[in-house]
């Protein structure tokens, strides 16, 4: 069975039967994993760093998600996709006293970093309007630095759950409060703090924290069922890049988790990048630890060594090299118009510096187990060498090997699933089948030209097969299709090949055994 069949369920957006299928676009990058605060098991796109400190951030918290963002950013990255996870659904709450008992508000993320505060008037209501109030509620960067982030204002609601402005109504819109499960019958008394009769005046959160949980590798993996952890990625259409981080500074990630990680990328058709072990102290210790049967997958990347570099107290620090690597890789990208690397080796820019120095020959002899290398190019330059996959020494398709072809591989294979959806309303037959082998043709034809797939001809760079013979068994049902399709990343006539089972909205794909093919049988 192929890394790359889908056994998932994801939101995809799919083309119609008459649109020709993008040969371009951009480059998708997530990482997930814990964060100072922010929402939780929902993907936010994050355009930049200093976004990321708003939604995420916490003064005097540096986080290792906030360096690898920084680190992406720097280096050319434009858009990531950020998931947070917790070990924990603890909130912080404001309770908002009144006469027929507290109205009590959650915060919607939890964690103890979380801070917001709120404030009830009655200005603007009239004698008619006994029961309804004004509610704002606002989100601060810190409690010892409360400036105002995010703010919502709720003019006139009221309690009562038979009113059209009851709060639970309103509060289904909020992204900083949930509603309680328990409401009081009577509105809230108006915030006032001493004598700041004129002054608007806030009610702090309640922050009785006595420690914060540790996300595990449970937590990360989540649930598909509940849209959590990894699983909250389902949301996007596509992923080529996801960077998992393990639960703490202090623990690695897991081979659960890894595991996990790696099915559901080679569902997505992305690739997983993984920090190196700890263990990992030298070259010899790299070549050692793989000769004794590490886990390997085409659908995974990691490097040596990690990279050292200065905290803000200039404490000599030891962080991953993640985002660097994913920003210097979606810079390379937009270069080149398309979803994968140059062979040559990738620039990484910042004030870093390899913890450890390779050589020459070390940086080579880690690409041939599979394991890239990040080396010294000037005083603010690194080199990404290797272009390789962890399944370089694994005995799987050639192609796989290195990260060029596998992410090309991945964008060609996922264009064709997410492109062909229209198909699940139409009667197997042979109009279905010239319909979708041109639609499929237009698009490997396209990326023959842009010098994408080897060969200087169509039938030297892929083939398509979706007749009688494929589909045998299925012709006249509904949403029933297979189509095979092949193509040459490295050599004209050496096709990667793969059967597209469609049954519905599902796509079952299967990557068949190297074979040459010949046209017209």
């Amino acid at each position: 069975m192929s890394d790359l069949t889908n056994t998932g369920v994801f939101v995809v957006e799919g083309l119609s039967r008459d649109q020709s299928i993008p040969v371009h676009r951009k480059s998708v990058t997530a990482f997930v994993g814990p964060a100072p605060r922010g929402p939780v098991n929902r993907p936010i796109q994050i355009t930049g760093f200093d976004q990321y400190c708003r939604v995420y951030g916490a003064p005097g918290c540096h986080s290792r998600l906030e360096h690898l963002v920084r680190q992406f950013f720097a280096n050319g990255g434009d858009s990531v996709w950020i998931v947070r996870v917790t070990g924990s659904t603890r909130c912080n709450f404001i309770e908002l006293p009144g006469p027929g008992g507290s109205l009590i508000l959650k915060a919607l993320n939890p964690g103890p970093l979380e801070c917001i505060r709120a404030s009830v008037d009655y200005d603007g209501l009239s004698a008619h309007e006994p029961d309804c109030f004004n509610l704002v509620v606002q989100r601060l960067r810190s409690a010892s630095e409360p400036l105002v982030e995010e703010q919502e204002i709720f003019r006139k609601v009221s309690l009562d759950k038979s009113d059209e402005r009851y709060l639970g109504h309103a509060l289904l819109q909020s992204t900083l409060v949930q509603m309680p499960l328990v409401v009081p019958e009577i509105r809230p008394a108006a915030t006032v703090h001493g004598d700041a009769v004129k002054v608007v005046s806030y009610q702090d959160c309640e922050i009785d924290w006595p420690r914060d949980s540790v996300a595990d590798d449970y937590d990360l993996i989540g649930s598909e069922v509940l849209s959590t952890g990894l699983f909250a990625l389902n949301a996007l259409p596509n992923l080529d890049l996801l960077c998992l981080l393990s639960g703490s500074d202090e623990t690695e990630l897991g081979p659960v988790a890894t595991l996990a990680a790696e099915r559901y990328c080679g569902a997505r058709q992305a690739l997983l990048m993984v920090d190196p072990p700890a263990n990992w102290k030298s070259s010899k210790h790299v070549l050692r630890d793989h000769g004794d049967g590490r886990y390997i997958s085409s659908n995974i990347m990691t490097y040596f060594p990690l990279l050292r570099t200065r905290s803000e107290v200039g404490e000599r620090i030891i962080v991953s090299a993640m985002g660097a690597i994913a920003g210097a890789m979606v810079s390379e990208s937009k270069q080149h118009q398309n979803t994968y690397i140059d062979k040559d080796a990738v620039t990484i820019r910042g004030r870093y510096r390899p913890a450890i120095d390779l050589s020459s020959d070390e940086s080579a002899a880690l690409a041939r187990v599979g394991v890239n290398s990040l080396m010294p190019a000037s005083r603010l330059q690194m080199h990404f060498c290797g272009n390789v996959t962890s399944a370089m020494r694994g005995g799987v398709t050639g192609e796989w090997k290195t990260l060029t072809h596998k992410r090309e591989g991945l964008f060609v294979v996922g264009s064709i699933r997410k492109s062909t959806t229209w198909a699940a309303a139409e009667d197997n037959g042979p109009e279905l089948w010239a319909e979708i082998s041109e639609q499929v043709r237009e698009f490997l034809s396209q990326l023959r030209k842009d010098g994408r797939l080897a060969g200087e001809l169509d039938d030297e760079a892929f083939y398509i097969k979706c007749d009688a013979d494929t589909n045998s068994g299925i012709v006249g049902e509904k949403g029933e299709l297979t189509l095979l399709a092949g193509f040459a990343l490295e050599k004209p006539n050496e096709f990667t090949a793969f059967r597209f089972h469609r049954h519905g909205d599902d796509c079952d794909i299967t990557e068949l055994a190297w074979q040459p093919y010949h046209h017209g049988h």
